[in-house]
């Protein structure tokens, strides 16, 4: 850091004596037909009464003095006069405080100027010195030109060369000073140092409004949670709260429409500097046994009211959700004495309408069904576990951004508001993974794809019209894996459908691993998508992916 200031001196100092070169000599040295206001002129003499204006011959009377040639500008001091050192002297330090003792020093003893090659010669010609006491006039001013008197340009290319190279410096000044210097953190690639400079970097919560003030302070928690589990050696936690982070981040500058924040940046890129090395870990086996936290105690239960169920402390989910605390070190189980149904009954014509949606990290939810249209389960951020779930939906009704795994669950469309007569592209999943560092996507495992009886009725009639997708991408680096899943009869062939154009078709990753069923049409699938192999399905395992080993019991 210090060495970097260093520089940024030296070179300022560099760049401001390089100017005042070309400020004081290029520019008021040489031009004095320009400064003076004449292209063509006679040179002027301090004299005890003003100036004297003298010929080439040292005369104050006669012909103008005529410039050789343009290249007389550039040509050596050998040639040029006494009287002209004497004129430089008085121009250059006429302000200065000892001006007349060096006018009346030049006049005895005329000395060799140390840059006079920027002085003109005059028709190639010495001139004689010109002495103060023989030129006195009483007025200085100037002939008029003459008849047959020539105009001699200074050389155009060398001035624009000159105001050129000044502009060029001080645009090069107003970015070392505009600039600052790189922070320290924006050379390190230490992990633990970035999410360090990340939550140094974060912008406060208090200075924005809600709902982008919630964003930015769930976003901050997260990032120090990661913090404390890499220092606690807890990598895969590590990430999966760095990833949670990065998304409240991203949602907070897109609703205003703002850039990127300072701490997005140093967030993704802890992500790229672990996410590689944690992905080729050792492995854990697969387990197949049935999920649920049985060995934690719940903090709350749900019931319905004269169920008998002891203790029963809230008739609705959404009301042990508000009781709970917020950032809670640990595990929050909300246990639910009998099966739940999460609906958003708005209807098909309502459009996005979701459901559900979960931010919370190792949630599991079991025997659990959920509702809607479009939008109907939102799965955020972080690590959730779905196991014989119901979900029904017509448009993206599986998305976000979270590490979810949905096991043995059935998925079934339904038709949408337009009816009968309209035509119905349907999707499962739509993943909005933003950042490839990001440890998050979807993955469905033994699960069932298809449509629900109306839907497949209307499909029957007329299957150009009614479609089912795998999935799209919503976002730059969407993830979706299937694994040995039956796909139904409305799963179209080509099993993939883009979003717009071809937008995230060469970053994105969709999968297949032995797939069945009528909709398993593994060759006639979009050329962007992929036939995952069998050693790379075990990085999506429950256990890899999520390490569910540690937070489940089986």
């Amino acid at each position: 850091m210090e060495v970097l200031l260093l520089f940024h001196l030296l070179l300022l100092q560099l760049v401001g004596e390089i100017i005042c070169h070309l400020l004081i000599w290029r520019i008021f040295a040489i031009p004095f037909p320009l400064l003076l206001g004449k292209r063509h002129h006679r040179w002027g003499i301090p004299t005890n009464d003003g100036w004297a204006w003298t010929s080439r011959k040292g005369s104050t009377h006669g012909n103008e003095p005529r410039f050789k040639s343009h290249r007389a500008w550039s040509r050596g001091a050998h040639q040029a006069s006494g009287r002209d050192q004497l004129i430089l002297c008085q121009l250059v330090t006429e302000y200065a405080k000892y001006a007349n003792r060096c006018v009346k020093r030049l006049s005895q003893n005329p000395p060799s100027l140390s840059r006079p090659r920027f002085l003109p010669v005059l028709n190639g010609e010495r001139t004689n010195l010109v002495h103060l006491e023989e030129h006195k006039l009483a007025s200085p001013t100037p002939r008029p030109l003459r008849r047959g008197d020539h105009h001699h340009p200074l050389p155009r290319r060398g001035r624009l060369l000159q105001l050129a190279a000044a502009a060029f410096g001080l645009l090069l000044i107003a970015l070392l000073v505009l600039l600052p210097a790189a922070p320290p953190w924006e050379h390190t690639t230490a992990p633990a140092s970035l999410l360090r400079a990340a939550v140094a970097a974060h912008p406060s919560p208090a200075s924005y409004a809600r709902p982008c003030a919630d964003h930015l302070a769930l976003s901050l928690h997260r990032l120090r949670a990661a913090l404390s589990s890499l220092e606690s050696g807890d990598v895969p936690a590590a990430l999966h709260l760095a990833s949670g982070s990065l998304q409240y981040q991203y949602d907070c500058s897109h609703l205003l429409s703002l850039p990127t924040f300072r701490s997005h940046a140093l967030t993704s890129r802890f992500l790229d500097s672990l996410a590689p090395q944690t992905l080729n870990a050792a492995l854990k086996p697969p387990s197949t046994a049935a999920a649920f936290p049985a060995r934690i105690r719940p903090n709350a239960t749900v019931c319905k009211p004269n169920s008998g169920v002891e203790p029963c402390g809230y008739s609705t989910v959404q009301a042990a959700v508000d009781a709970a605390p917020n950032y809670t070190a640990g595990h929050l189980v909300i246990a639910v004495a009998a099966e739940i149904t999460f609906e958003n009954s708005a209807g098909a014509g309502a459009h996005q309408a979701v459901a559900f949606r979960s931010d919370s990290d190792r949630s599991v939810l079991e025997n659990v069904e959920f509702r809607g249209h479009q939008d109907t389960l939102y799965a955020h951020t972080m690590r959730q576990f779905y196991r014989r779930c119901h979900i029904i939906g017509t448009v993206d009704f599986i998305f976000g951004n979270a590490a979810a795994v949905f096991e043995e669950c059935v998925i079934k469309t339904v038709p949408r508001a337009e009816g009968a007569q309209k035509r119905a592209r349907n999707v499962v999943a739509a993943s909005g993974r933003i950042d490839p560092g990001q440890t998050t996507g979807f993955v469905f495992v033994n699960c069932t794809v298809d449509g629900n009886k109306e839907f497949v009725e209307l499909f029957r009639t007329k299957p150009q019209s009614y479609r089912l997708y795998l999935g799209r991408p919503w976002k730059e680096y969407a993830r979706t894996l299937y694994v040995s899943c039956y796909l139904g009869t409305v799963v179209r062939p080509e099993g993939w459908l883009p979003w717009r154009g071809d937008f995230a078709l060469r970053t994105l990753y969709y999968g297949e691993f032995d797939s069945r069923g009528p909709g398993a049409n593994h060759t006639a699938r979009v050329e962007w998508s992929s036939q995952t192999p069998e050693q790379h399905v075990k990085h999506f395992s429950t256990e890899n992916f999520i390490q569910g080993h540690q937070w489940i019991a089986y």
